[in-house]
């Protein structure tokens, strides 16, 4: 013999699952860039646009100390050394894993935003020092040049945007929600 349980008139209490939430949220922001990647104009016209961008701040911040540098597309080019900004270098992988896990936090949007904008240009200003960094190491000390490149700036890399990702979270949980203030 089975009992049936009759229905209860109060709703089953809110559990959350602010983790699940954020890992599915995150997922999907980092599922849609990949899915962005793969049209024309991501490949097309972003790309090769923001590596020259990124070409022509290295080229004049190394001109303004003395490299007498000189950018071409995507080419950084001096009578020293001479270095190509390629697609994987301009640190857009890391800084949309920054901006999806800010996106997917639990937190106010406001905070979000203050996050995007911050960590983005914080993440695009260190890249712009990476790729002056690699260019002087290819003038002064060519030999270390692909360990730099390869191995110790993706790596400081991966860990900044974690770290920003980890200190705004921080500051962000820390915020106090907007109250209303009613008049009395």
């Amino acid at each position: 013999m089975s009992e049936t349980i009759p229905p209860t008139s109060t709703p089953a209490p809110k559990t959350g699952r602010p983790i699940a939430r954020f890992v599915m949220t995150f997922g999907v922001l980092v599922a849609v860039f990949y899915l962005g990647t793969a049209t024309a104009f991501f490949r097309d016209t972003f790309v090769p646009g923001y590596l020259s961008a990124n070409a022509r701040v290295t080229a004049t911040i190394l001109s303004l100390f003395g490299q007498k540098a000189e950018a071409e597309g995507k080419m950084i080019q001096s009578a020293r050394f001479g270095m190509e900004v390629e697609r994987g270098c301009d640190a857009v992988e890391p800084t949309v894993l920054f901006l999806a896990a800010v996106l997917a936090s639990p937190v106010a949007l406001r905070a979000r935003l203050i996050g995007m904008v911050a960590g983005g240009l914080a993440l695009a200003l260190i890249n712009i020092l990476r790729l002056v960094t690699l260019f002087v190491t290819g003038i002064y000390w060519h030999e270390a040049f692909e360990v730099m490149h390869v191995d110790v700036w993706q790596a400081i890399f991966i860990f900044l945007a974690i770290l920003f990702w980890v200190l705004w979270a921080l500051w962000a949980l820390g915020q106090k929600p907007a109250t209303k203030h009613v008049p009395a």
